[in-house]
C-alpha cells in the first residue's frame, strides 16, 4: 500500500484530544443520609455488572477513535497495488526546433531523435494508444492516438527539424489536456534540452519521461546582422554584426559580407570562450539588392553560419500637391528619394478627378475640394463633399485629449503637447473615423471604402506646432503607407523566424506567389491588405510577386538560447519530483470506502450518546 498524501495522517493529532476529553469528571457533591444500609446495597448490586457497565461507558470513545483513525487513512488517499481497467496511452513530444539540425557523429540529433521514436512505437505494446507532438514554434499534433504502428511510423519518419525556436513547454501542456486521470498514461520528451530549462519543464508533471538526445557540441554563430541608415546621409548605411562563440575554447572566426555577390568586407575575428563580440560595416553606395554575412567555420550547426538581409529598389510613388504655401510639407515629402512630386496653386474642378486618378497621392491644402469617386487624399483644412463632415463654424485653441493609438495612420505617434491655434468645428456623419479627438471637436478624421482613402486635418499646418515635433515626419510615413501600401513599404531590416511578416501590397492585389528559401512556391489568396503571412520557418530570403510587382524580404534564427548547443547532462534533471511506482499509478484507492466507513460509526456513535 502506497499514500499519495501522508499530510493526511495530521489528523491523528485528535486522539490525545479525544481522549483528554473523556477523562475529565464532575466534581462529586457531598449528600448527606441518615442511614448508609440503602447504599451498601446498591454498592453490592452494582459491583456485580461493573466491568459491562465500563465497556459500555467506553464504547464511544473507542468509536471516536476509530472515526479519527479511518479519516486520517482517507485523507491519506492509499493506494492498493493492482491493475487498472483501462489501458496506458503514450505521447511522444519530439523537439523539432533549430538546435536538433545539430550533427552529430552518429548524424543530426532530428534523425537519432527519430530513430528513438521509432523504437518506442514498435516496442509499445498493450491495448492503450499512442499520439505524436511536434514541438516546433508552436505545438502541432502530427499524429492523434492510434494504434496502427505503420502509420505511426510513417509520421515519424516525416518530422524535421525547423528554423526556430521551440516551443516544449506549450506542448507539454497540450500533452497534459489529453492525459486521463488514475491511468498509466505517460508522456514521453524526446529533445536535446537547449533553449530550455529543462528541470523546471520536468517539474510540471511526475509522469514526464526525459529521453536526452545528446551529441554534437562545437558552435560559433552570427546573432545579429541588421543595418541602418544614417538620419544625416540618407545614401550611407552601416551594418551591424554580432558573434558568439558558444565554445569552451576560443576560435577565429572568418567572415566575409557581400551586396549581390560583391565583396563589401573580409575580417577575421578572434573570440575567446563563451565571447560574444560586434562590429560596424559602413557602406555607401546603390540601396537595393542582397546582403549575404558568411561565417567560414567548421562546426556541429551551420544553421547560424549565414545571415541575410534585403534592400529592396524603391518604387516611384506619384503625388500631387495643391497648395499655395506649405513649406513644412513639401520638404518633408521630398526628403523620400522615390517620390515624384507635381505642386498647383490652384484646382481646376473639371480636371480634379482625373489628377486624382492618374497619382498615387493627392494632398489640398487649404482648399475646397470637388466631389471625387475614387483615389488617395490627404485633406488639410479642406473638405469636401465626397466626405460625410460638416463644418459648423472655428474652434480656437482646441486641446488634444486623446487620438486612436491602434489606428495604422497613427502608429506609434505621441500628440502629447500639440499646440493648436485655430482648428475647425465639424460635425461627423456615417463613416469617418475620428484619429484625434479635441476637447470640443475631432481634430483628424479618416474615411475609407472600396475606391477611396481620406485623410482630413482640421486646422492649418501654419497654425501649429505639429511639423516641428517628431510625430511629423512619422505622421506622414505612415500617410504613404496607408494610402501606397503596394509600393511604399518600409525595409523590413530584422525578421526573425517564426514571426508573422505584414506584406504589404498594391490595393488590386488579389492573389499573389511566394518563393520559400528551399524553392517552395506558394500561391496566396489576398483577403486583407497587408496579408499577414506567418510560415516563416526557414531562415533566408522568401520572394514575393504579384502580377508586374515584386519584392523579397530575409528572416534569421538569430536566438542564442538554440545556437548554444551544448547537451545538458541527465543529472540535471534529478530535481524534479519522483513519478508514482507503477503500481500506485494502476492500483485502487480505497478512500471513498473508508470515509463511508466512519459516516457509518459516527452514527453508531450518536445512537449510543442518545441511548445511554
Amino acid at each position: 500500500m502506497i499514500f499519495t498524501f501522508p499530510a493526511g495522517f495530521l489528523l491523528l493529532g485528535l486522539i490525545p484530544v479525544v481522549i483528554l476529553l473523556h477523562s475529565l469528571k464532575p466534581k462529586a457533591r457531598p449528600i448527606f443520609s441518615t442511614t448508609v444500609y440503602l447504599w451498601q446495597k446498591a454498592h453490592r448490586e452494582q459491583s456485580a455488572g461493573l466491568r459491562l457497565k465500563r465497556l459500555r461507558r467506553n464504547i464511544p470513545l473507542l468509536m471516536q477513535l476509530l472515526v479519527i483513525t479511518l479519516a486520517a487513512i482517507a485523507l491519506a488517499n492509499p493506494i492498493l497495488p493492482g491493475e487498472t481497467s483501462s489501458a496506458a496511452n503514450m505521447i511522444l513530444i519530439v523537439d523539432t526546433s533549430a538546435s536538433m539540425q545539430a550533427e552529430t557523429g552518429e548524424g543530426s540529433r532530428i534523425a537519432i531523435a527519430r530513430e528513438k521514436a521509432d523504437q518506442l512505437i514498435r516496442s509499445f505494446s498493450g491495448k492503450g494508444e499512442l499520439m505524436i507532438i511536434g514541438a516546433g514554434i508552436k505545438p502541432m499534433i502530427i499524429a492523434r492516438f492510434s494504434r496502427d504502428t505503420d502509420a505511426l511510423r510513417d509520421a515519424v519518419s516525416e518530422l524535421k527539424a525547423l528554423d526556430v525556436a521551440g516551443q516544449i513547454k506549450k506542448s507539454i501542456y497540450l500533452a497534459l489536456s489529453f492525459m486521463r486521470p488514475d491511468t498509466n498514461d505517460r508522456i514521453v520528451l524526446l529533445t536535446d534540452g537547449a533553449g530550455m530549462d529543462l528541470p523546471e519543464i520536468l517539474s510540471i508533471d511526475s509522469r514526464i519521461d526525459p529521453v536526452l538526445i545528446k551529441g554534437g557540441s562545437r558552435n560559433t554563430g552570427i546573432t545579429n546582422f541588421t543595418y541602418r541608415q544614417l538620419p544625416d546621409n540618407p545614401g550611407r548605411l552601416e551594418f551591424l554584426v554580432e558573434v558568439s562563440n558558444f565554445n569552451d575554447y576560443p576560435v577565429l572566426c572568418p567572415l566575409l559580407l557581400t551586396l549581390d555577390e560583391f565583396p563589401l568586407d573580409r575580417r577575421t575575428l578572434g573570440l575567446t570562450a563563451r565571447q560574444t563580440k560586434r562590429y560596424i560595416v559602413p557602406y555607401e553606395g546603390p540601396q537595393s539588392g542582397k546582403a549575404i554575412l558568411k561565417l567560414d567555420l567548421d562546426d556541429d550547426f551551420v544553421l547560424d553560419n549565414s545571415a541575410y538581409a534585403v534592400f529592396n529598389r524603391p518604387q516611384k510613388i506619384y503625388i500631387h500637391l495643391f497648395s499655395k504655401e506649405s513649406a513644412f510639407l513639401e520638404k518633408a515629402l521630398r526628403a523620400y528619394p522615390g517620390i515624384e512630386l507635381n505642386r498647383s496653386a490652384d484646382i481646376l474642378a473639371g480636371s480634379f478627378s482625373d489628377q486624382v486618378r492618374q497619382h498615387d497621392l493627392v494632398i489640398v491644402n487649404n482648399m475646397e475640394v470637388p466631389v471625387v469617386e475614387q483615389g488617395n487624399l490627404v485633406l488639410i483644412n479642406s473638405l469636401s463633399p465626397t466626405l460625410p463632415l460638416t463644418k459648423t463654424g472655428n474652434i480656437s485653441s482646441p486641446v488634444v485629449v486623446d487620438w486612436h493609438k491602434n489606428h495604422p495612420l497613427l502608429r506609434d505617434i505621441n500628440f502629447a503637447g500639440l499646440i493648436i491655434e485655430q482648428a475647425a468645428l465639424v460635425k461627423a456623419g456615417q463613416g469617418p473615423v475620428e484619429l484625434i479627438s479635441g476637447d470640443q471637436s475631432g481634430l483628424c478624421y479618416s474615411y475609407e471604402n472600396e475606391r477611396l482613402r481620406i485623410l482630413y486635418l482640421g486646422f492649418d499646418l501654419e497654425q501649429t506646432n505639429l511639423p516641428l515635433k517628431v510625430a511629423f515626419p512619422m505622421l506622414v510615413d505612415n500617410i504613404l503607407l496607408w494610402t501606397n501600401p503596394g509600393v511604399f513599404r518600409k525595409e523590413l531590416a530584422l525578421l526573425k523566424t517564426g514571426d508573422p511578416v505584414p506584406l504589404y501590397l498594391r490595393a488590386t492585389a488579389k492573389e499573389i506567389d511566394l518563393r520559400t528559401p528551399s524553392r517552395i512556391l506558394e500561391n496566396l489568396a489576398v483577403d486583407h491588405n497587408p496579408l499577414l503571412f506567418s510560415d516563416t520557418y526557414e531562415s533566408g530570403i522568401y520572394r514575393v510577386r504579384e502580377a508586374d510587382y515584386r519584392f523579397s524580404f530575409a528572416v534569421n534564427l538569430f536566438n542564442k538560447s538554440e545556437s548554444d548547443i551544448i547537451p545538458i547532462d541527465l543529472k540535471e534533471t534529478q530535481t524534479r519530483s519522483a513519478p508514482l511506482p507503477m503500481s500506485a499509478r494502476s492500483g485502487f484507492s480505497p478512500w471513498l470506502i473508508l470515509f463511508l466507513l466512519a459516516a457509518v460509526l459516527v452514527i453508531i456513535e450518536w445512537f449510543f450518546w442518545i441511548n445511554p
